[in-house]
Order: C-alpha cells, then sequence, then structure tokens
C-alpha cells in the first residue's frame, strides 16, 4: 500500500525586482527575481521612458519570465520628484520611493560609492521588503500633481524670501568692507550719497553703483514677494459665493449686512469674510496681514477692493 501526499503549501508568485539609481545624463537600471541570483545591469538614457520600457521586456527574456510577470521596483528620492513613479505605475509597476536617508550603511568601514554598487545595495533591500521586512528602509508616499501643484506657491514664497536675505545681506557685506553700515530699506539710496567713509571721502562710483544695482534687484524681489503672498492670503473667485472663509475670526453682528441673498450657514461664513475686508467708516485706510515668521520684519499689503 503506497501512501500518498498532496502538497498543500502554495509556490509565491514570481516578482521581477527592478532598482533604479538615477543621474542626470544616465540611469543605472539592476533586475533579479531573487536574492540568490547575480543582478542584470543595465544603462539607459535619462528620462528615456520608451528604453526603460523595452529593457523591462528584455529582463523578462533574458531571466526565462513570462510577459505578465508582475515587476516591482524602487528608486530614491530625490530631484527627479515623483513622476517617474507616476510613470511606472501607468506601466503597472509597483513601485515605491525610498527616503534615502533611512537606507542602511556600514560606518565601521570606508564605503565606496559608485552607481553599481547602489544599483545593488537598493536591489537587495528591495527583495528583502518585498518578503515581509517592513523595516528596512522608510518610504515616501508620493503626491498626487494637484496636491504637488499646491505646494508650488509656498514653495516660491520661501525661495524669494531667500533671495531677499542674500540681497539684504550683500549689500551689509559691501558696506562692511568699508568700514560702514546702513539699514536696508527703501531709503538706502538716499543714504548712499550722503554716506561719507572714515576719512570723509564719498563711496567709491563703482562701489556706490553695484550697491544701487543690488538694491533694485532686492526690489524687484520684494515685489514679487508682496503680490505672491497676496495671492496666498487673498485669492480671487469669479464667485464671492465660492470664497472659503480662510481667515478665522468672530466678526459683531452689527457689522453684518446681506450682501448676497445665500442662507445656509457656509455661505454666511462666506459673506463675513467678504464683509470683514471691507472698511468702513472710522475703519484704516489699510488692512494688514502679519505672515511674516518670527524673527523676520512682517510686510503690509495694500487696500484690497471689493
Amino acid at each position: 500500500m503506497t501512501a500518498t501526499r498532496k502538497d498543500d503549501c502554495t509556490r509565491p508568485q514570481t516578482v521581477l525586482h527592478m532598482a533604479l539609481e538615477l543621474s542626470e545624463k544616465t540611469w543605472k537600471l539592476g533586475f533579479t527575481t531573487g536574492l540568490g541570483q547575480e543582478p542584470r545591469l543595465r544603462d539607459v538614457p535619462a528620462r528615456a521612458v520608451l528604453v526603460l520600457e523595452q529593457e523591462i521586456k528584455a529582463a523578462k527574456e533574458r531571466l526565462g519570465l513570462p510577459p505578465e510577470t508582475p515587476v516591482a521596483s524602487c528608486y530614491e528620492a530625490g530631484r527627479d520628484g515623483f513622476w517617474l513613479h507616476r510613470c511606472l505605475a501607468s506601466l503597472g509597476v509597483a513601485n515605491v520611493v525610498v527616503d534615502s536617508s533611512s537606507i542602511e550603511i556600514d560606518r565601521r568601514q570606508r564605503r565606496a560609492k559608485t552607481d553599481r554598487i547602489d544599483v545593488k545595495k537598493l536591489l537587495k533591500m528591495l527583495v528583502r521588503y518585498r518578503q515581509g521586512e517592513g523595516d528596512v528602509w522608510r518610504t515616501v508616499r508620493p503626491p498626487s500633481v494637484e496636491e504637488e501643484d499646491a505646494r508650488q506657491l509656498h514653495r516660491e514664497l520661501e525661495t524669494l524670501r531667500a533671495e531677499q536675505t542674500s540681497h539684504s545681506n550683500r549689500i551689509k557685506g559691501l558696506l562692511a568692507s568699508c568700514g560702514e553700515t546702513l539699514e536696508v530699506d527703501r531709503l538706502l539710496p538716499k543714504r548712499l550719497k550722503k554716506l561719507r567713509l572714515w576719512d570723509g571721502s564719498p563711496l567709491p562710483a563703482d562701489l556706490h553703483q553695484r550697491l544701487l544695482r543690488e538694491f533694485e534687484r532686492m526690489q524687484a524681489v520684494n515685489r514679487q514677494i508682496h503680490r505672491r503672498g497676496h495671492s496666498t492670503l487673498l485669492p480671487t473667485f469669479s464667485d464671492h459665493s465660492q470664497m472659503a472663509p480662510r481667515i478665522y475670526a468672530s466678526f459683531p453682528k452689527s457689522r453684518m449686512s446681506p450682501l448676497f441673498p445665500q442662507t445656509t450657514q457656509y455661505q454666511k461664513s462666506c459673506c463675513r469674510t467678504v464683509q470683514a475686508l471691507t472698511p468702513e467708516a472710522g475703519d484704516s485706510d489699510y488692512i494688514g496681514f502679519r505672515v511674516a515668521r518670527s524673527g523676520r520684519k512682517p510686510y503690509t499689503h495694500k487696500p484690497i477692493g471689493i
């Protein structure tokens, strides 16, 4: 009598693992199906999506995988952003974006760093991650196109403020090289004309002109900050009933008037926002908003018309 046994265990589905090491001109690709296999390495031109798709198909053929084999990939978050993640998702690739600071390294020895070594390291960690080691690294949640686009204005303001500080520090540094100091404000050109050095002589002509040009560049940045900050705090809508109540405050009922015929609570809140921004008799001639961080001088917006 022969005993028969039924194999109840199921084999895990074969997955093609792909790691990408990104650079400005060339991308290094690594392919494997598991930890015990020597990875297949290929170089492709940067941002060549069609070539990348062809390399995925060629890797499946080389490793003896059927065309419908699923693909899992990873790359480090960096200057390339998240467009590649969306592109890989459109190709049916299960991609993860890795926080580069969470990748483990050996601190006891000097570490060689090349694209070849890095892509092999990413490939091994990707296989471990897919096998269940969730703490092998930290992943980044890719934002949607709308979420990423909504960050542009805020990031632009941060860049402009950094440029503003850079111009101001450059002006102060040029003055300090002559042993002088001045407040960098709108009266700087007039003060430069009256400025005298330690021996009573005026500023050298070329230095004076350079300071004026630097001040003009700073003024251009200031105007852009004013416009960007104004559009952030006071968005324009074709229909005031769609204005979101971004300025949260309570206003006396005596100041409220039926600006619009809306009756819902949300629309009343919108009306209060518009009404609060409308100057009345006895109010100041402008409405100021402090939008600067602590330690920086706030700037005030001009009057608005409703």
